[in-house]
C-alpha cells in the first residue's frame, strides 16, 4: 500500500466549502471568510457589511413602512435572499459551540458583528490589543540564526493582526521596519539598499525577494568555504593496483597556503637570526605611510583601502561576484569591467562610438561632451563611483543623438569617464523589457511585445553602435510620450476617452499603448478648467441651535413693499435650519436689525451665539459689524470671494423662499408690492413643513421642541371677509369688509389681511376665507407703478 512521504504536497482548502471556525485564530478566519463571501457574490458581502435589504413603501404621511411579502417584486425577492445566503454560509462555517452563540441572530451583519465583539472585544479591548501588538511591532528584530522566510512570517502575523484590529501600516513603513530589524551581519546589504533604492516606493515583496536571494548566496558561499577548509594534510600509500594520486590543483593550493602561512609568520626565516632580523626590520621605513617598522606591502593603510575596494568593485571572477552581490546597490554606479580580450580592446581603440549595455550602471552616462544634442549644466550633481573606487563628478545632463531625432534621453556627463554606458535599469523604467542570453541582447516594447532591436554579444559585453542605429530613433526616449502626442492629435480629448477607444478597439490606427494622465496639459487648463464641485454633507456639523448662524441679504426689489422696504435679510440656524426674515429699507440697516434679533434669540435659548457665516458683502464686512461680534465673543466666518457655494445653506434657503413667494403671487396675480408679505408667509410655512435631513424632524420641532400645528393654514392671496370691529356701524351697514389674505402674524395669534376698503393691512382672528379655485375667474393686474389697485373681472360672455 502506497504511503505519503514528507515531500508530498498537502491538499488545500476547498473552494466550495467555507473555511471552518472552531474558536481559534479568529483573525485568520475573518480574512479567509471575507474573501470567500466576496468570491461567492460581492453583493453577499455587501449584505454582511452594510446590513440586509428591506422592501418598503411610503404611507400617506410620507414615512417608510415595510412592504408585505406578497407585494415584493422579483428584484426585491432576490435582494432579500442575499441575506439568507450569507447567513447560510456563516452558519456552515461554524462549529456547534459557535453556532449556538449566534443562532439567535436574524441577519448576517448581526452574526458578523457579534463574532467581532466576542473575539476582538469592544473598542476598549481593541485599543488594548492594538497597544500590545504595536509594542511587538516596534520591538521586532530578526533573531539569531533565523532565516528571512521565518522572520517575514513572524512580521506578517503581527501586521495582519493589527490590520484586523483596524491599525494599518503603509508599504514604506513596513519596508523601513524590516530593514531596521536586520542584524549587524546584514549591514552591507542594508546600507546598499538604503543608498540605491527609494524606500518610499520600494515594494515589500521585492525587498524580501532580494533578501532571500542574498541569503541563499551567502549559504552557498559558506558551504563552498567550508569545503575548502576541510582539505587536510595526510600521507597515503598508493597501491600499484591503479589508485590515483591526489589532484595537482589541490596540491598546488596547499602549497600556496603553506607559503602564505610561513610568509606571514616568518617561519621560513632562520630562527637563529630572528633577533638580527627584528633589529633590521625596525630600521625599515614604509614608502606609503612614512612610518618605520614595516614595508609597503605590509602597510595597514594599503590593506584598509583594499578592503574598501572590495565593496565597490567587481570582476569576471564568479567567487568575487557572489561576494559582492549584496553590496553593489549603491547610488550612481559605473561598474564597467573590461579586460582579457585583445580583439575587443583593439576594436575599442578603433571605434569610440560604442555604448555598453550595463546592468550595474544606475544612469545613462558618458564622458564625451560632443555626443550631446542638448545639454543642461548642473552645479552640484553629485559623484559617480567607478570600479577602482575612484569617483567622477557629474557635470550635467542632456540628450545624446541627432538634433532632429533624439536617440538617448537623460544622459549624464561624467568627468574622467572613458566609456559610454547605457543603464539597463533606466531602460526598464522607460517601459522596455531587456532580455540577455548567451549570444545576444534583445530589447522589447513591454506593452505590445514588439522587438525593437537585437544586438550580438562582443566578447564578454553587449555593445551598441549608435552611428549604425539609424532605425532606432526615439528608441530610448520615454515610451509613454506618444500618448500625449495622440492627446494633441485628437483635439485634446480626455485620456479616459482615448484609453477606452484604444481598449475596446473602436477605431483603426490608434496604437495600443497606455494612455494615462501623468502630467498637466496647459492647453487643457486654459480651455477646460472648471470650478471645484461642492458636495453635500452627509452629517450634521453642529449639535445644538445658535452654534452657527448663516446670514445673507437679497435685493433690492424693483418694487417697494407696503412699508417701503426693498431688501430681505435672511438668517438661518445651522442645526435646526429654522429661518428668520427681516425687511430693510437700506443695506446699512442690517446691523441694527441683527442686534435686535440676536438679543431675542439668546434670551429664548439661554445661551449665546457662537459663530456667524456670511459672504464678503459690505453690509457684513465693516468695522461696526466686527466690533459688535467682538464685544459678544461671536466668531465671524466668511465664504471665499465669488464662491457662494461655501455659504450654500442660506443661499439655497433664499432660493426656496423666493420661488415659493413668486408662485403665491402669480397664482392670484397679486400686485408686486405684496412681495414682502409673500416672502414672510413663505418663510413661515417652510419653517413648519421642511424636514431636516438626517434628523427626520421639521425645522419648527427642532427649534421649539414640539410638533407644529398647520390646521389653520389658508391659501395665500385668497378672497376673505374680515369683521369690522373698529367703526361705529349703523343698523344696516355691512358688518365685514372684503380683503386679501396676506399671511400670519409673528407676534399674535391672528391673520394678516389687506382691507380693500381702508387700503391697510390689519391683523384679526375674525376672518372668513373663500378658498375656491381662482381658475374660474380672469384676473387682470394693472400697472403697479402707477399705484392702481388690482381689478378683477368675471370671465363671462356678457363682458365681451
Amino acid at each position: 500500500m502506497a504511503t505519503l512521504n514528507d515531500s508530498t504536497f498537502r491538499e488545500g482548502q476547498s473552494t466550495t466549502r467555507p473555511p471552518f471556525f472552531d474558536g481559534n485564530d479568529y483573525a485568520y478566519w475573518k480574512n479567509i471568510m471575507r474573501i470567500y463571501l466576496q468570491a461567492l457574490d460581492y453583493e453577499i458581502w455587501e449584505v454582511v457589511y452594510d446590513g440586509p435589504f428591506m422592501p418598503t413603501f411610503k404611507d400617506e404621511v410620507g414615512d417608510d413602512i415595510p412592504k408585505p411579502s406578497s407585494q415584493w417584486s422579483e428584484l426585491e425577492k432576490r435582494k432579500m435572499s442575499l441575506n439568507s445566503k450569507a447567513m447560510n454560509a456563516l452558519f456552515c462555517a461554524l462549529d456547534k459551540k459557535e453556532f449556538h452563540r449566534v443562532s439567535s441572530c436574524e441577519s448576517a451583519q448581526e452574526i458578523w458583528n457579534k463574532l467581532e465583539v466576542v473575539y476582538e472585544g469592544t473598542n476598549q479591548v481593541k485599543e488594548s490589543k492594538i497597544s500590545r501588538y504595536t509594542r511587538q511591532y516596534e520591538l521586532f528584530q530578526m533573531e539569531q540564526n533565523e532565516n528571512v522566510y521565518s522572520m517575514y512570517t513572524r512580521f506578517t502575523d503581527i501586521v495582519n493582526t493589527l490590520g484586523a484590529l483596524g491599525k494599518t501600516f503603509s508599504n514604506s513603513e513596513k519596508v523601513k521596519k524590516i530593514i531596521r530589524s536586520l542584524p549587524k551581519e546584514w549591514r552591507p546589504k542594508r546600507t546598499a539598499i538604503e543608498e540605491a533604492k527609494d524606500l518610499n516606493t520600494l515594494p515589500l515583496d521585492d525587498l524580501i525577494g532580494s533578501f532571500i536571494s542574498y541569503e541563499e548566496d551567502l549559504a552557498a558561499e559558506k558551504g563552498h568555504e567550508e569545503k575548502k577548509k576541510s582539505i587536510a594534510l595526510k600521507a597515503s600509500k598508493y597501491e600499484s593496483d591503479g589508485e590515483s594520486e591526489p589532484d595537482d590543483e589541490e596540491l598546488a593550493m596547499l602549497a600556496r597556503r603553506f607559503r602564505k602561512f610561513f610568509k606571514k609568520t616568518g617561519e621560513r626565516r632562520n630562527f637563529r637570526n630572528f633577533k638580527n632580523y627584528r633589529e633590521k626590520k625596525e630600521a625599515i621605513t614604509c614608502y606609503e605611510c612614512k612610518k618605520p617598522g614595516h614595508i609597503r606591502s605590509e602597510c595597514p593603510l594599503i590593506n584598509k583601502l583594499k578592503k574598501k575596494a572590495m565593496v565597490a568593485t567587481w570582476d569576471d571572477s564568479e567567487e568575487e561576484s557572489n561576494d559582492e552581490e549584496g553590496s553593489q546597490e549603491v547610488s550612481n554606479l559605473a561598474l564597467m569591467a573590461i579586460g582579457g580580450d585583445d580583439d575587443l580592446n583593439e576594436g575599442l581603440k578603433k571605434k569610440k562610438n560604442k555604448w555598453y549595455l550595463d546592468s550595474g550602471c544606475s544612469r545613462h552616462m558618458t564622458g564625451n561632451y560632443s555626443w550631446f544634442s542638448s545639454f543642461t549644466k548642473i552645479e552640484n550633481g553629485g559623484d559617480v563611483s567607478f570600479g577602482d573606487n575612484s569617483k567622477g563628478k557629474i557635470l550635467g545632463i542632456g540628450n545624446v543623438g541627432k538634433v532632429s531625432s533624439t536617440l538617448i534621453e537623460n544622459v549624464c556627463l561624467v568627468e574622467n569617464l572613458k566609456h559610454n554606458l547605457i543603464s539597463i535599469s533606466q531602460l526598464c523604467d522607460k517601459g522596455y523589457k531587456v532580455i540577455f542570453d548567451k549570444l545576444s541582447c534583445v530589447i522589447e516594447n513591454s506593452c505590445d511585445g514588439k522587438t525593437l532591436f537585437v544586438r550580438n554579444r562582443c566578447g564578454n559585453v553587449y555593445i551598441i553602435d549608435i552611428e549604425c542605429a539609424s532605425t532606432l530613433d526615439k528608441c530610448f526616449s520615454a515610451l509613454y510620450d506618444d500618448c500625449w502626442l495622440w492627446h494633441r492629435r485628437l483635439g485634446h480629448a480626455s485620456m479616459d476617452l482615448i484609453s477606452k477607444i484604444s481598449k475596446d478597439d473602436l477605431v483603426k490606427g490608434l496604437p495600443k499603448i497606455g494612455f494615462q494622465k501623468d502630467k498637466i496639459c496647459e492647453a487643457c487648463q486654459f480651455g477646460k478648467q472648471i470650478k471645484t464641485s461642492f458636495k453635500n454633507k452627509n452629517h450634521i456639523s453642529t449639535s445644538k441651535p445658535l452654534e452657527i448662524l448663516h446670514i445673507d441679504l437679497f435685493g433690492p426689489s424693483r418694487y417697494a413693499s407696503l412699508n417701503g422696504k426693498y431688501y430681505a435679510f435672511v438668517i438661518v440656524d445651522d442645526y435646526s435650519r429654522y429661518t428668520w426674515v427681516l425687511f430693510l429699507a437700506n443695506k446699512d440697516d442690517a446691523l441694527d436689525a441683527f442686534k435686535v434679533l440676536c438679543k431675542k434669540l439668546q434670551n429664548e435659548k439661554g445661551h449665546g451665539i457662537v459663530c456667524i457665516r456670511s459672504d464678503h458683502g459690505g453690509e457684513f464686512k465693516n468695522h461696526a459689524f466686527e466690533s459688535f461680534c467682538n464685544n459678544l465673543g461671536i466668531e465671524h466666518q466668511f465664504s471665499s470671494p465669488r464662491t457662494p457655494q461655501q455659504n450654500g445653506v442660506v443661499e439655497r434657503k433664499n432660493r426656496s423662499i423666493q420661488e415659493m413667494a413668486r408662485t403665491m403671487l402669480n397664482e392670484n396675480a397679486l400686485p408686486k408690492y405684496f412681495w414682502a408679505e409673500a416672502v414672510n408667509t413663505a418663510c413661515y410655512v417652510l419653517n413648519r413643513v421642511l424636514i431636516r435631513p438626517n434628523l427626520n424632524k421639521t425645522l419648527y420641532e427642532l427649534w421649539k421642541d414640539r410638533k407644529p400645528n398647520i390646521g389653520y393654514f389658508k391659501v395665500f392671496g385668497c378672497k376673505c371677509f374680515v369683521l369690522n370691529t373698529k367703526d361705529n356701524l349703523g343698523k344696516f351697514d355691512p358688518k365685514s369688509d372684503v380683503g386679501i389674505f396676506l399671511g400670519y402674524s409673528n407676534s399674535s395669534k391672528a391673520y394678516r389681511v389687506y382691507n380693500k376698503r381702508t387700503l391697510v393691512v390689519e391683523e384679526s382672528m375674525h376672518v372668513t376665507f373663500d378658498e375656491s379655485n381662482p381658475s374660474s375667474t380672469k384676473k387682470v393686474v394693472v400697472d403697479d407703478d402707477a399705484g392702481e389697485e388690482e381689478q378683477e373681472e368675471e370671465a363671462s360672455n356678457d363682458n365681451q
